[in-house]
């Protein structure tokens, strides 16, 4: 008899499918087990799911696996017990039936039965999910995708324990025993953690295989141990090996495809596995790196943080199987900093652990937990401190590998070509600097390894008109330019003969440049140590030349982006942005005044913000930078609520301040026209109009003012046309201002909207002074009073952000467009707090300050990305733009968030209705008591003292009268409110229970369906089998 004959095999698992099938308790059971997995979804979590907000299936990703080892169970607990207990085990081994048939038969009709159950809870589940909003289909059918592997697994062990006893409520119970067991050594392995990342891994596929077949084998093993036979020992201990053999076989390819990544993302973000992006900046790295990852062993790792050290390990590790040849991997797991993995963590690769709170056996303590990175390449080491929550891995990992890379392969000190110009006849005055020119060249001669080229060209007197003289050619064309002086002064002279003697021209200059890199002293007369000058000079052209990232330039305003000291608030500590751009770019800080000064070229991106700050001339020196053609990006503001919290006024319709508060008295010091200066960038912009937007995607952070402004790329608020806000899908701005095109601007100026208020939804404009109220003490100040909204009508085309590019007559009227020497290159962004630190912490969750309703919304904020990409697009490097907004795409409940939208829209037409009927309330009031006042005074009858007693009397009357109106009118304006209101929460609470019935109704419906398949095939299969004699119409 053959060991496994699938005709039989499939007739037993037929059979006992049927028993299922057949069965009402059966279909009871799976009606009970999706409607449990349904019920803990939508009602026993409902304020979880609603108030995340988000299209996932997240919070079943505990409950689940708990909920199939109850589940198997009691599907397998009758499929062998069942027999022996009416006795039908012996008669179904007697016949012709192998046992590996027998009990694969029995598997597979439990497997089967558990995947309809399973089916029909997916199509529940999901179908739910798609009424609601737009899930990631990849990522569901992953997730259900290791339920089913959990389920066969548990399915084999619920078999094993129906092969032990005869009681099915005692295999129930074994059962159940059994798959804890498993599922608690599965959480150990994290073998479910691939697929709720969206993840197919070959190690989960093979370890299902694996061990499906212990289980099976044991259940052979317990049934044939019934008919051993003795002599046979031997057939059964080769057998036993060959098992061994295999399933050891499988254990290493599973361990195999864990080592070397074999597996599969489905989801539709891709973000579970290395993206082409960062293969393609990879590709571009040639100098090899050495990788160190700390983790803290799992065993004193919080659980909070076990899913984001698993995400920091498998993106490491993928990343190197991706450059084997680049990326040299260590991996530390201390426990903490005092042993030998923690103390290199700390003192070799200087990765400090972060204090975090986590359970232990004495309690909640504070716990040590490195998780972070430290990347070296030929000296030079870049370091992820700590990956926090909002930051994503792979971009972190790529930046620091490519930055050191990028660093350790330009370590060769440039050469130097240095010239210094010099008139043959030197006054007198100078010939002391000419002689130290002299020795600085014979210094610079005597160096070895220098690499300094230096030449000494002496000019005589200027060529007479058609001659050609090599020296005085070559000085022009460095800019230089003689200097007119007189015999004994050393300043220019106007005049050219004075009391002193004869004038003559001089030149003394002197022009450095390495690689592309210029630097000048147009007037060496000026230093007072020539040869330091010239030496510093050297310096200069050297290490601009020898940065192998660009420089991005900070322009100092009151803002203080880059830090600085306030003489009221002490030292200002440099912000966020600033040190996560010094990360890639070398970043300085800049003083208006050196915008002026010809010779300033000294960074490739400049960034102004709150330019409103600068006086009239360095407003315009900042407009002439731009119109040249420097990429800058700005960053203005009607109302700076960051600045604001410090106790600083620093609104554009502010006075300047000095110490203590005051307005400058000094009118040159006083602001500078910005609203021209934007006119000339082609945008119009009112200095004092602060934004609100209907638009929230947080249900639980309703309660925020609309000033703050959310913008989703799916509510197309973002725009998809820029490399700026590639991959950004969610942005927050805090009280912004808003932008339009100028009219008539010429179509060599091409003004591009980034970001936008939600289109579909009311938006408008409050005034700075209605939001914003002064207090004696700065710090509590009134921000966002409540006020009335009113929707914006007229206004087209309205923006947040724009990328400027191209060609404009000069706003201060110092050229036309085609005398620009190149064309503009801007992003003007009208919100300056969309840089604050605060979206920092939001990404480390410091203290664990996010709650998790919020963790969601808060953390996949981009603003950080966008302004960073805003600047690499200007400096032209944009190999990391798209890598760094890879984030989940924010895939929320739109139905909930339509049907929000939709009563917030009434409870506000409501709202504006009952205030307007109040303030015509209150002006009839009024004017009742004006013409009760102006009716006294036309009496005649009455002097002027009595006229006074009456107007007082009928004054403190009109009084009482209205503040008792007055009282009146608010309550039922408030009612009106109220009324409306609990409209809208009986229309979002129907919605809830509309998709609670669908929970319940979906399932009931597919049973229904189902039942009438089977008994509609059954009856017709019966209708077949019996004979035509027997058949009640041949009667």
């Amino acid at each position: 008899m053959k060991v496994l004959n699938p005709g039989i095999m499939i007739s037993i698992a037929l059979r006992q499918l049927s028993a299922y099938l057949t069965n009402p308790v059966g279909y009871l059971f799976v009606l009970v087990y999706v409607v449990a997995t349904t019920g803990y979804l939508f009602f026993v979590r409902e304020d979880d799911f609603f108030l995340r907000n988000v299209a996932d299936l997240q919070l079943l990703h505990v409950f689940m696996p708990w909920a199939l080892v109850v589940l198997l169970p009691v599907l397998g607990m009758g499929a062998w017990a069942n027999e022996k207990e009416h006795g039908t085990d012996e008669l179904l081994l007697t016949m012709p039936v192998s046992l590996l048939d027998a009990i694969l038969g029995k598997f597979v009709a439990i497997a089967a039965f558990f995947s309809i159950a399973l089916g029909i809870c997916a199509i529940t589940v999901i179908s739910l999910l798609v009424w609601l909003g737009n899930p990631d289909m990849g990522l569901m059918l992953a997730n259900f995708f290791g339920w089913w592997l959990l389920g066969l697994i548990f399915a084999a062990c619920a078999l094993v324990a129906s092969m032990l006893v005869r009681s099915q409520a005692v295999a129930f119970v074994f059962g159940a025993l059994i798959c804890a067991v498993v599922m608690t050594l599965l959480l150990l392995v994290d073998f479910y953690d691939p697929f709720a990342r969206g993840i197919i891994p070959l190690a989960g596929v093979v370890l299902t295989a694996v061990l499906c077949i212990a289980g099976l084998t044991m259940a052979v093993l317990i049934q044939s141990s019934r008919r051993w036979r003795p002599g046979g020992g031997g057939r059964i201990a080769a057998q036993l090996l060959t098992v061994i053999f295999c399933l050891g076989i499988g254990v290493n390819v599973a361990r195999m495809g864990h080592v070397f990544g074999a597996d599969m993302d489905v989801t539709a973000d891709g973000l579970s596995s290395v993206s082409q992006e960062a293969k393609d900046v990879l590709s571009a790295v040639e100098t090899p790196v050495d990788m160190v990852i700390a983790v803290t062993a799992d065993r004193t790792l919080p659980s909070h943080l076990q899913h984001r050290a698993k995400e920091v390990l498998d993106m490491a590790q993928a990343l190197q199987r991706a450059r084997p040849d680049l990326i040299r991997l260590r991996v530390l797991r201390p426990e903490d900093r005092l042993d030998e993995d923690g103390s290199q963590a700390t003192e070799i690769h200087g990765l400090q652990p972060r204090r975090v709170v986590g359970q232990t056996v004495v309690g909640t303590e504070p716990l040590d937990a490195f998780l972070g990175a430290s990347i070296r390449a030929a000296g030079e080491t870049a370091t992820v401190p700590y990956f926090h929550p909002g930051l994503s891995v792979e971009y972190e990992l790529v930046r620091a590998i490519r930055s050191v890379s990028q660093a350790a392969s330009s370590r060769d000190i440039p050469e130097v070509e240095l010239t210094i110009f010099m008139s043959e006849e030197m006054p007198e005055d100078l010939q002391a600097s000419r002689q130290a020119v002299v020795d600085k060249m014979v210094q610079i001669a005597a160096r070895d390894n220098a690499r300094v080229q230096a030449s000494l060209l002496e000019l005589g007197p200027r060529p007479a008109e058609g001659e050609i003289d090599g020296n005085w050619y070559e000085m022009e064309s460095y800019g230089f330019a003689p200097r007119t002086i007189s015999s004994g002064a050393l300043s220019d002279d106007d005049d050219p003969t004075d009391a002193h003697g004869e004038s003559q021209e001089v030149v003394f200059a002197v022009h450095a440049q390495s690689g592309d890199i210029e630097r000048r002293i147009r007037w060496l007369g000026d230093e007072e140590d020539v040869s330091a000058a010239i030496d510093d000079i050297i310096v200069q052209a050297r290490s601009r030349a020898s940065l192998t990232r660009p420089v991005l330039g900070i322009l100092q305003t009151d803002l203080q982006l880059y830090g600085g000291f306030d003489p009221q608030l002490g030292q200002m500590p440099q912000w966020e942005i600033v040190r996560e751009w010094s990360e890639q770019y070398e970043v300085r800080q800049v003083r208006p005044s050196q915008l002026s000064d010809e010779d300033f070229d000294g960074v490739d991106v400049l960034v102004v913000a709150l330019p409103s700050s600068l006086s009239e001339q360095h407003l315009q020196d900042v407009y002439q930078w731009v119109w040249e053609g420097n990429p800058t990006l700005i960053m203005v503001d009607p109302m700076p609520v960051d600045a604001i919290h410090q106790g600083r006024f620093l609104a554009p319709v502010e006075p300047r301040q000095q110490p203590g508060q005051q307005p400058m008295p000094n009118a040159e010091e006083e602001k500078g026209d910005i609203a021209q200066f934007l006119r000339g960038l082609g945008l119009e912009w009112t200095p004092d109009e602060v934004l609100w937007s209907r638009y929230n995607p947080s249900a639980s952070l309703r309660s925020l003012p609309p000033h703050f402004v959310w913008m989703y790329a799916e509510r197309d608020a973002i725009s998809t046309d820029s490399l700026i806000t590639a991959g950004i899908d969610s942005l927050l701005a805090i009280y912004p201002g808003v932008m339009t095109p100028l009219l008539g601007t010429p179509e060599s100026l091409q003004v591009s909207p980034l970001l936008r208020p939600t289109p579909d939804l009311e938006w408008g404009i409050h005034s700075y002074h209605d939001l914003f109220m002064r207090h004696p003490f700065p710090r509590f100040a009134e921000v966002g009073r409540d006020i009335q909204l009113h929707p914006e009508r007229a206004r087209t085309n309205p923006m947040i952000a724009a990328e400027v590019r191209g060609r404009i007559d000069h706003g201060y009227g110092r050229g036309s467009a085609d005398q620009a020497p190149q064309a503009m290159q801007a992003v003007v962004i009208a919100d300056t707090d969309m840089a604050a630190s605060l979206f920092f912490r939001f990404y480390r969750d410091v203290d664990g300050e996010v709650s998790d309703m919020d963790m969601p919304v808060l953390t996949n904020l981009r603003n950080v990305q966008f302004l960073s990409n805003a600047i690499d697009v200007l400096a032209g490097d944009t190999a990391m733009t798209s890598l760094r907004g890879r984030r989940p795409t924010h895939r929320s409940l739109m139905r909930m968030e339509a049907e929000f939208e939709a009563t917030q829209g009434r409870v506000d037409e409501v709202t504006r209705q009952a205030e307007q009927r109040a303030e015509e309330a209150r002006a009839a009031a009024q004017a009742r008591f004006d013409r009760e006042l102006a009716a006294i005074d036309e009496r005649t009858d009455l002097d002027r003292m009595q006229k006074a007693n009456l107007k007082a009397s009928v004054q403190r009357s009109a009084q009482r009268r209205l503040e008792t109106e007055q009282a009146d009118i608010d309550r039922q304006k408030q009612r009106e409110i109220d009324a409306e209101r609990r409209v809208q929460r009986q229309a979002l609470a129907a919605d809830r229970n509309h998709v609670k019935l669908r929970a319940i109704g979906i399932p009931a419906l597919l049973l229904s369906v189902l039942v009438l398949g089977v008994f509609a095939s059954r009856a017709a299969r019966e209708r077949k089998d019996i004979p035509a004699s027997r058949s009640r119409r041949s009667s």
